[in-house]
């Protein structure tokens, strides 16, 4: 049996969001008075670059949102930008994991001294309960992310012993 779950999360980027804005919107009418004051139409077309590269390249970069997919042992999880570009984070074998707890329980003590690679790939809002998988290789990858009721429920019964929570 093959089991499959989809979970999407967004990630709460609206303070970086209306900061970028107002950073866009600062430089592109400083721009604009600096070529009305000083009579330069370069001025002017370069105001127009920075609006179009800001709201249309930079902008849509930090509306993103991570989807996981647990396919049959594997997790796998891509970062959606904008609700267009897909790109893959990464997809780990859950066969080699060595634990999974919920952030800050003592059962995450098991590699404290050993130096991992951290992947988050959380909403950074308040009050997600985040998830750690460590896995079994050289870096002692340790994998933060929420998964819903259904991902943790498979995880769990197809990994009983590392499974903890």
């Amino acid at each position: 049996m093959e089991d499959y779950y989809e979970q999407i999360i967004k990630c709460d980027n609206e303070k970086t969001m209306g900061i970028i804005r107002l950073v866009i919107g600062c430089i592109t009418l400083a721009l604009i008075a600096a070529s009305y004051f000083l009579g330069l139409p370069t001025l002017f077309l370069l105001a127009l670059a920075v609006l179009v590269v800001g709201f249309f390249v930079v902008l849509p970069m930090f509306n993103m949102e991570y989807e996981y997919l647990y396919i049959s042992k594997e997790l796998s999880v891509d970062r959606i930008y904008n609700k267009e570009r897909r790109k893959k984070m990464g997809s780990w074998d859950l066969t080699n994991m060595e634990i999974m707890a919920p952030e800050g329980s003592d059962a995450l003590w098991i590699n404290k001294d050993k130096k991992s690679v951290v992947k988050d790939y959380t909403s950074q809002t308040e009050g997600g309960q985040v998830y750690v998988i460590i896995m079994k290789d050289k870096d002692s990858t340790r994998i933060r992310f929420e998964p819903d009721s259904d991902i943790l429920r498979a995880i769990k019964s197809q990994f009983p012993r590392q499974a903890r929570y």
